[in-house]
């Protein structure tokens, strides 16, 4: 028996299939528990792709060469695939476990803008499972699998994505949209305010339905499913370290359902007009470091999500037990956002020394009625920003609507666009959101449209939020609408312009040691009557006649703290 047991090991050996047991990354110092992440268990053995009759002249195409590199690879026992320098024109490459796709000083990945080479496949996507094209880049159900070297994978976007034209300068527009633009097959529509790549394309934006009613067949819409750069679900022990990522049809690096991630010493570029040209979307994923990056996108940059809708409520696995430190981001949306695809949950989230430049938020958190889910246990520390168009701190339970509380103006009337909101209580369900256990340390801005919006909804408060050693230079202060225990410490706004804090059914506010720097005096609005349990040491508030109360606020609910 013994013999029969060193045999198969000494085979195991000699057919590469040798165990690699993984090395780990320390997450100890948490404010929550987090184990150490496990890095993929490769074997050091090395394979070219040119072994597999690649060649990375720009013309030849090396679909079949990166297939043959992943099925023998594999079937070895794993190893690095390393791609030399040069330009490597190929469609999709499908990962295989234990192989670490490796670029090497000078090497280009360039997937060819033939849409027919992207097959369909059932996928994850803006939080639902639906089919779309296969990513450039692609691996479910695997383990153990990487993405390294210095190299740049380019995934040919533009033949893809629509342009909307007020997004571009008049130059940019011309120039994408002459002559068919980008395609040569591309068009500008009746309004002329977007250009599709194909018919194809816009026959699934325009709601996937002909002139009759009748849906179109799914290869009648193939090139509406674009897909994202680097589409990776369902795998465990996954790195992503060093390369250039640039130009993606959709969103740029999404892992979904995963385990042990981590995402390192990378660079994201997007065109700051690249329709859903997100950066890096972390969805229902466990166990992850995102370290070290640096992000320029047409969208979110740094996204946390798990789940739309039902869809990611019945598949319920949030995002958890999640770093990430020391990145940049120079444009986008949001610099580190949560949501809105929450559905699933979000916990034990902890993010510090990153810097934002240029986004149109910085730290912004999103919902609405209807998506449900719990975001909870979340830290924001050693956070700096500057140039950013909203608000550096935004939370709103209002995305895709529109709040009942705008500047400060109470209206009670239906808004919405899509959720139809209203300053009302609605009965929570399943589809109620809720934010929770926030808390935001060494936050600084030096320029912001807003400092703090905080937009809560009336059945569901943003709840135990605390933000402490701060300063906001913004335009307006901040806006407090449906909060509960809220806490702001050691917090200094300033602005040029006439200073006003907007309080809306605030249940439990507390300011302690709050400075205000302005060229006249503070005025707060109180509205609702919900407003409760609020306390105020603002340097700026010397008495009640600074608050203004209407809408049912009343006076007596404020204590001003000198």
């Amino acid at each position: 028996m013994k013999n029969i047991v060193f045999a198969a090991a000494v085979l195991a050996c000699l057919s590469g299939f040798a165990q690699v047991k993984p090395s780990k990354i320390s997450m100890k110092g948490l404010p929550f528990e987090m184990p150490d992440i496990e890095l993929p268990a490769i074997p050091a053995k090395d394979y070219k792709i040119t072994d597999f009759g690649g060649v990375g002249d720009g013309v030849t195409d090396n679909p079949a060469a990166f297939a043959t590199a992943m099925e023998k690879i594999n079937a070895a026992g794993g190893g690095r695939l390393i791609v030399p320098a040069g330009a490597w024109l190929t469609g999709p490459i499908v990962f295989k476990s234990r192989i670490d796709l490796h670029l090497q000083d000078g090497a280009m990945l360039y997937f060819t803008p033939d849409k027919t080479k992207y097959p369909r496949v059932k996928t994850i996507y803006e939080g639902k499972e639906q089919y779309r094209c296969t990513p450039p880049i692609y691996a479910k159900d695997v383990t153990d699998i990487a993405i390294t070297g210095r190299g740049t994978i380019d995934g040919n976007g533009e033949v893809w994505r629509l342009l909307k034209r007020f997004k571009m300068t008049e130059a940019e527009w011309k120039d994408k949209t002459a002559d068919g633009g980008i395609t040569g097959i591309g068009f500008v529509n009746e309004k002329g305010d977007m250009w599709y790549p194909s018919l194809s394309f816009r026959r699934g934006y325009d709601k996937l339905k002909k002139e009759d009613g009748s849906a179109f067949s799914v290869e009648e819409v193939h090139d509406f499913l674009r897909p994202v750069l680097v589409g990776i679900s369902y795998c465990k022990r996954v790195l992503i370290d060093g390369p250039s990522f640039y130009n993606s049809p959709a969103w740029c690096i999404h892992p979904s359902c995963c385990e042990n991630l981590v995402i390192r010493n990378v660079k994201v570029k997007n065109h700051d007009w690249a329709t859903n040209g997100d950066g890096i979307d972390v969805e229902s994923c466990k166990y992850v470091l995102v370290e070290d990056v640096v992000v320029d996108a047409g969208d979110d940059a740094i996204c946390i999500k798990s789940g739309r809708d039902a869809d990611g409520r019945k598949r319920g696995i949030p995002t958890e037990k999640m770093v990430v430190r020391r990145c940049t981001v120079f444009n986008g949306h949001g610099g580190v956002v949560i949501g809105s695809e929450m559905s699933g949950g979000v916990k034990d989230i902890y993010v510090e020394y990153c810097q934002f430049s240029s986004t149109d938020s910085g730290l912004r958190f999103k919902s609405t009625r209807g998506r449900g889910g719990v975001v909870d246990n979340c830290y924001f520390r050693n956070i700096v920003m500057s140039d950013i168009g909203n608000a550096a701190i935004t939370m709103s339970l209002y995305y895709a609507g529109t709040s009942p509380v705008e500047d400060g103006v109470v209206d009670n009337s239906a808004r919405g666009k899509k959720n139809n909101p209203e300053a009302t209580v609605y009965p929570v369900n399943e589809g109620t959101p809720f934010f929770r256990n926030m808390h935001f340390e060494n936050i600084y801005s030096m320029s912001a449209g807003i400092g703090v919006s905080m937009e809560g909804l009336r059945e569901s408060n943003f709840d135990n939020i605390s933000i402490k050693n701060s300063s906001f230079n913004c335009d307006r202060l901040w806006n407090a609408n449906n909060i509960h225990n809220v806490t702001l410490d050691g917090v200094v706004f300033s602005t040029t312009q006439a200073p006003q804090i907007n309080i809306y059914n605030a249940d439990g506010l507390t300011c302690k040691n709050v400075r205000v720097i302005a060229p006249s005096p503070l005025k707060v609005t109180l509205r609702g009557e919900g407003n409760k349990n609020i306390t105020l040491g603002v340097d700026a508030l010397k008495d009640a006649s600074q608050v203004v109360c209407s809408d049912g606020a009343t006076i007596d609910k404020v204590k001003i703290v000198k």
